[in-house]
């Protein structure tokens, strides 16, 4: 039984080495980084009241200025904030760019003029092209494939790199121009990776911190689960010892008083 009891003490151990419990995530750390990824809030209040924290550093005037630069001067540094630069037109521009992210509808707000970042009712534009109602269970996979099939769409040239459409390299919010995020050092002849994009960058790095709870999970479970029968072995040790045998009375054959009285009849007899 005791040797039983610390072989469990040591799986414990040795799974929490392995996988130490600091990995999981909660419901809530889950849906916090996900907003920090989307919203730049923590919070992640749907839709946010600005634009603010969708983007970093002062507003510049229109798309081009807010949607283009590098991967540390790009001012789009959420996944909010690129959706916008694709799928929102510069002010005054045709309807026809509306409809860039969805034929049917499209969007019907537009940039706002001068040096502003989109308010709320613009981002709410944006936001409703994706399924904000639906819950899905989010696992590392699932983020690892939405993460190959954003990089699939990223068009990488000489000298810079693209998300959305372009006509000329720009994102000017036009379709003399184009609707997109471009990153002036993420060209093909550069040495920068996907996942140097801010945004993209956050969403990575939740799929990595999701691997490793679903590979804690699953360590924990399986020491469980050993920890567990190994319970269920040193009850059935302890329930299934033998009693102590108790002293048994060796019965007698006869008595003095019988003996005598043997004798005597003996002794008559003769």
């Amino acid at each position: 039984v005791r040797r039983l009891a610390v072989a469990a003490t040591a799986i414990a151990t040795a799974a929490e080495a392995q996988a130490p419990k600091s990995n999981l995530l909660t419901d809530n750390d889950l849906q916090t980084k996900l907003n920090k990824a989307i919203y730049g809030d923590g919070a992640g209040v749907e839709p946010p009241a600005d634009g603010t924290k969708l983007f970093t550093g002062a507003a510049g005037n229109g798309p081009q200025a807010n949607c283009e630069g590098s991967n540390t001067t790009n001012k789009a540094t959420t996944v909010a904030a690129a959706l916008l630069c694709v799928c929102t037109k510069q002010s005054g521009a045709g309807n026809s760019e509306g409809n860039v992210c969805d034929y049917v509808t499209g969007t019907a707000q537009q940039w706002p003029a001068g040096s502003t970042f989109p308010g709320q009712t613009v981002i709410t534009d944006a936001t409703k092209l994706c399924d904000l109602k639906t819950e899905h269970k989010l696992s590392a996979e699932a983020l690892a494939a939405r993460v190959t099939a954003i990089t699939n769409l990223i068009a990488r040239r000489t000298g810079a790199a693209t998300f959305g459409k372009t006509i000329n390299g720009g994102c000017t919010g036009s379709q003399d121009g184009g609707m997109c995020i471009k990153y002036t050092d993420l060209g093909n002849d550069g040495s920068k990776k996907y996942t140097d994009i801010p945004w993209l960058g956050q969403v990575a790095d939740l799929e990595t911190a999701l691997r490793k709870h679903e590979a804690t999970v699953q360590v924990h479970q399986q020491a469980a689960s050993a920890i567990k029968t190994m319970r269920l072995q040193t009850q059935s040790l302890i329930y299934s010892e033998p009693p102590q045998p108790r002293e048994q009375i060796q019965p007698k054959t006869s008595t003095p008083e019988k003996n005598k009285r043997q004798r005597m009849r003996a002794t008559q007899r003769q």
